[in-house]
């Protein structure tokens, strides 16, 4: 799904309403209802729920939000940041709806109100924020300022915006003052303001909702979030006659004596995502151990340090199996020690050499590592995925983590092109970047997944559909996405505190069936 620029949005709607002929007010119903329809999903509980409202049309969305979740039996107030006089149009209709609905209505227009509103900020559980659209230009004055630094003051309620929070460009995404919200409710596709790095962490975790506009090609280009039927469409169909060589082969170099799990939860995920055989060579000293952990999986033990690490010598017993794999993934678990990183550069630099077809998953130390000396990615290019956390992003870079994390984006598709390699930057809205193809921001997942190990499950699944057959771009994107929902599967089951990468892994055949299916 492509990101849209303000003015787009606008002839959208303008095509849909004056050539298609569907009337405003049905636009407007439904968008209420989806906001409606998300926070009966999604939140938990529901005792008091306060909608801020100003005048335009995000306003009138908010109102029919207000009159679903009235007929639905919930407390709803509203308050109105003008005279009831000054709504218009369609929302103008649907605030007389509600005042026949007996639902109360306080008008904010001095401060006295700025107060009593301030009051109910606080004893609320939900704040629909339905102030300002994709419309605004320049910074939100007088009353709506006010009230959306109230908003924000609130720790206590779950903040909902109406298509983008209140004060931020749609466009640039720029905005002193503008809501943070916890969720917010998009309209038909995400707005190109909303998806730039100063915007991201107000819009909180982005639903993106039909509101009954017809298909129709647009002209953006260069930033897509994957939906679930782009997803489908890349995920491989199994044939009824398929064996376990048609679905590829994952060689893992992961592990040490301190972090042995992470070669376990590499291969696990890849088997779970599907590929069809997996060899893992550790240290000889963790050999059983990772076997334990999954004995589906074919585990070799090899010289070590004695650090625990895998040694410079082990090399000669990689090489034996290079022939025998469809792609490689290195770097979960291996440490930096002096002698493994000595044993990372000469794989890698045989691997540029002598094993052209082989394709690449590299990650955490395996990053580290080459980050003193990233022009080895240019000898791999068109067959690598890095999938660096900002902290070794910023490493293979050279920038700070905040320098990062200011413009995920940039940084994202400047190592991208620079080397010839797709880069997926993890974190919150994991970011994919390929030279020649759209950015896609990722919009799955939860805060449960930052825990230990969640990235190790990433590498596993994105081995796993390069040895299935698809390329680069499209086993990062249906990976991501994927890891995403598998996350939110278990935060849905056990809630967000708590989750391991373990459960994350258990969770993938499950996802992929619900995304298959």
């Amino acid at each position: 799904m492509e990101a849209i620029s303000v003015k787009e949005m606008q002839d959208l709607d303008r095509w849909v309403i004056e050539t298609i002929g569907i009337p405003q007010a049905v636009l407007m119903e439904n968008a209420g209802k989806a906001v409606s329809d998300t926070i009966q999903t999604e939140i938990h509980p529901l005792n008091q729920i306060v909608v801020v409202a100003y005048k335009g049309n995000n306003g009138g969305d908010g109102l029919v939000a207000a009159r679903y979740l009235h007929n639905a039996g919930l407390k709803v107030k509203v308050y109105l940041l003008c005279a009831k006089s000054s709504v218009t149009g369609v929302s103008s209709s649907n605030l007389a709806i509600l005042e026949k609905l007996s639902v109360e209505i306080v008008e904010v227009i001095f401060d006295e109100e700025l107060k009593i509103l301030q009051r109910e900020l606080k004893a609320s559980d939900v704040v629909i924020d339905a102030i300002l659209g994709i419309g605004l230009k320049g910074e939100p004055q007088g009353i709506p300022a006010a009230a959306i630094k109230m908003i924000n003051s609130n720790k206590n309620a779950t903040i909902v915006s109406v298509d983008i929070p209140s004060g931020i460009n749609g466009d640039t995404g720029e905005g002193k003052i503008a809501v943070q919200a916890d969720i917010t409710v998009t309209f038909h596709a995400p707005k190109q303001g909303m998806l730039k790095p100063k915007a991201l962490s107000r819009v909180g975790k982005l639903f993106i909702v039909d509101i009954g506009i017809p298909p129709k090609k647009i002209s953006s280009k260069g930033v897509i979030c994957p939906d679930l039927n782009l997803i489908a469409s890349l995920i491989p169909k199994r044939k009824t006659d398929s064996h376990k060589g048609d679905f590829g082969r994952v060689f893992v170099i992961a592990g040490s004596s301190e972090m042995p799990g992470a070669a376990a939860l590499v291969a696990n995920s890849a088997l779970r995502t599907g590929a069809g055989l997996v060899k893992v060579v550790v240290p000889k000293s963790i050999r059983d151990l990772v076997f334990s952990l999954g004995p589906e999986v074919m585990v070799s033990g090899v010289t070590e340090t004695k650090e625990g690490t895998l040694a410079l010598s082990a090399l000669e017993k990689i090489k034996e199996r290079l022939n025998w794999a469809t792609v490689l993934a290195i770097g979960p678990g291996l440490s930096q020690n002096k002698e493994t990183q000595k044993l990372v550069f000469a794989l890698l630099v045989l691997v540029a050499n002598k094993h052209k077809k082989l394709r690449l998953v590299i990650d955490a130390d395996a990053l580290n590592i080459i980050a003193s000396r990233p022009v080895i990615l240019s000898k791999l290019k068109n067959r690598v995925v890095v999938t660096p956390h900002p902290g070794e992003m910023a490493r293979l870079v050279k920038l700070s983590s905040q320098a990062i994390q200011e413009d995920r984006l940039k940084a994202a598709q400047k190592l991208a092109v620079e080397y010839g390699i797709n880069v997926v930057l993890k974190g919150a809205n994991t970011v994919i970047a390929e030279k020649g193809k759209a950015t896609c921001i990722n919009l799955t997942g939860n805060p449960g997944m930052a825990t230990a190990g969640a990235g190790d499950v990433l590498t596993g699944m994105i081995a796993a559909f390069l040895a299935q057959g698809l390329g680069l771009y499209d086993a990062a994107l249906v990976s991501v996405y994927c890891h995403g929902l598998a996350g939110d599967l278990v935060a849905q089951l056990k809630g967000k505190r708590g989750i391991k990468a373990s459960d994350i892994v258990e969770s993938i055949p499950y996802v992929l069936r619900f995304v298959r299916s």
